[in-house]
């Protein structure tokens, strides 16, 4: 079936994906979308009603499950027979097609061509002998399943060597949608989408970093926070994976962390079990004793960081005025030309560069590119991608410039070091998020600023020593919970999260309902 060309059904970043990985692995493909202009990405563009061959393959490349539903019945009515559309309502779904491909074509062509479309399905059949050897595999210790997503993967790091230590007491697999590294143990690490994640009855507890749905809701969930401070953006789909678990602890990193998740718990109308954990950031322990060797290997701080957030793809109303990447080309030669005995590194967004590669246009990206090209052609600019570990970047950082990002605080914690926030218009950030403590703690790490004049003055500033006071450095050494000792805590209680026994200093939500 995959010989003869398919389609991709929908527009979006999703569709342009999928594209990109069908290109890499030589499958033919055009699209279908009501509104999209042809050509697109150099292929044609059909309406439903349109489409020449009504026997190929249909992708639906579509998040939203009522789109996704409209889609599939534009294209029966259209003539295309139900077993010849595939539904991918989940990214990871893509993912996981991906190595379907990659490890045995031939066996995936024979369950599409025997009908079988429906995604969890194809993944079960696809990997039978796996999904046999969970139900075989279910023995009397604690079966705890720790569950990533995406193909940035940075955001494994945030749970450390927490499997392996676990591993002693606790039955513990991995479920991810990307394939097993070199590190994984191959026995207890299973490819899986979200989708299958959600059907997975396996686990009698999960661990995840990140905000997404990875297990039924009956199985009691931990979710490790992959940032120090507190969310800017997007709390409805916060607020809608922290219900969906029955039972969801949250490792609560820092003081306004806690506070974000207590507001939306009450915004929402939340109603389940979720219990906040004062626990702190194993992260930020471990950047800590990894910036103070870098910094002794390092020696003297000899460049200028700017580390933007995701900036080539988001298009969120309420981010409008945060981004720094517009003017970023603009400030990045005047920082050349006005420090010349510093270096600027740019380290983006971990995910910036594989939505990148994956073909994703706009302004965003295109300022983006130009960046990305300065950093190999200029002499001292340079790129850091190395996803993951910041250390040796941060110990040469003598300053940061950022806009909203996450990491801000993560360099400005770690290293003590000030931090310049460059937004289009500030008074128009501090407007839209009036509650937010990242937006309203800034000048408490460094400087607010919204022009370039003024970004080089405070950067002439930032410079000296004359940055700092002692009012912010008490802050900053009291408002993440349990600096240093988070990853000592967090193994203390795990048992209690396991068990479901009620810790005194822990907050939970139904004794506040």
């Amino acid at each position: 079936m995959l010989q003869q060309g398919v389609y991709i059904v929908g527009g979006g970043s999703f569709a342009v994906k999928l594209s990109t990985m069908l290109e890499l692995l030589g499958i033919k493909h055009e699209f279908i979308d009501e509104l999209l202009p042809s050509p697109f990405r150099d292929r044609a563009v059909y309406r439903a009603s349109e489409i020449p061959h009504t026997d190929r393959l249909c992708l639906v490349a579509i998040s939203f499950p009522e789109y996704a539903e409209a889609a599939r019945n534009r294209l029966m009515a259209a003539g295309v027979a139900s077993d010849q559309i595939l539904l991918f309502i989940y990214e990871s779904a893509g993912n996981v097609f991906e190595q379907m491909c990659l490890e045995n074509r031939a066996l995936l062509n024979e369950l599409l061509s025997q009908g079988v479309t429906d995604f969890l399905d194809l993944e079960k059949a696809f990997y039978a002998r796996d999904y046999e050897r969970l139900l075989e595999e279910k023995t009397a210790k604690p079966r705890v399943g720790f569950c990533y997503i995406g193909k940035g993967s940075g955001f494994r790091r945030h749970v450390l060597d927490l499997p392996h230590r676990l591993s002693a007491t606790c039955d513990v697999k991995t479920f991810s949608d990307q394939p097993a590294t070199p590190a994984d143990k191959s026995e207890g690490y299973m490819l899986m989408s979200e989708g299958a994640m959600l059907n997975n009855s396996w686990p009698e507890f999960v661990i995840n970093p990140h905000f997404f749905e990875c297990a039924p809701a009956a199985v009691p969930k931990l979710t490790m926070m992959h940032m120090v401070y507190d969310f800017l953006v997007y709390r409805d789909l916060v607020a809608r994976v922290m219900a969906q678990a029955d039972t969801h602890y949250l490792f609560m990193p820092s003081v306004p962390s806690m506070k974000l998740h207590q507001k939306i718990c009450f915004d929402y109308g939340l109603t389940n079990n979720i219990v906040f954990i004062p626990g702190g950031y194993p992260r930020f322990d471990t950047n800590l004793t990894q910036f103070e060797a870098a910094s002794a290997l390092v020696g003297e701080p000899d460049a200028i960081l700017y580390a933007p957030t995701l900036s080539a793809m988001m298009k969120a109303e309420e981010t409008r005025y945060t981004y720094s990447i517009f003017d970023a080309p603009a400030f990045i030669q005047r920082i050349l030309d006005t420090f010349p005995d510093k270096k600027v590194i740019f380290r983006p967004h971990p995910d910036d560069l594989s939505i990148l590669r994956q073909g994703i246009q706009g302004r965003r990206a295109s300022a983006f590119r130009t960046l990305l090209q300065w950093c190999e052609e200029h002499p001292r600019c340079e790129l850091d991608a190395v996803a993951g570990d910041y250390s040796r970047t941060f110990a040469r950082a003598a300053v940061m410039i950022s806009d909203t990002s996450a990491i801000a605080y993560s360099f400005a914690l770690t290293t003590g070091r000030p931090v310049i926030f460059y937004s289009v218009n500030q008074d128009m950030v501090r407007q839209t998020f009036p509650d937010i403590s990242y937006i309203k703690d800034r000048e408490k790490f460094g400087f607010c600023v919204d022009k370039v004049d003024d970004l080089i003055a405070s950067l002439q500033l930032c410079l000296t020593d004359n940055w700092d006071t002692p009012e912010r450095k008490t802050f900053r050494e009291s408002v993440v919970f349990n600096r240093g000792h988070s990853f000592e805590y967090l193994q203390q209680h795990l048992p209690n999260m396991l068990s479901g026994q009620k810790v005194e200093g822990w907050w939970y939500l139904q004794d506040h309902l």
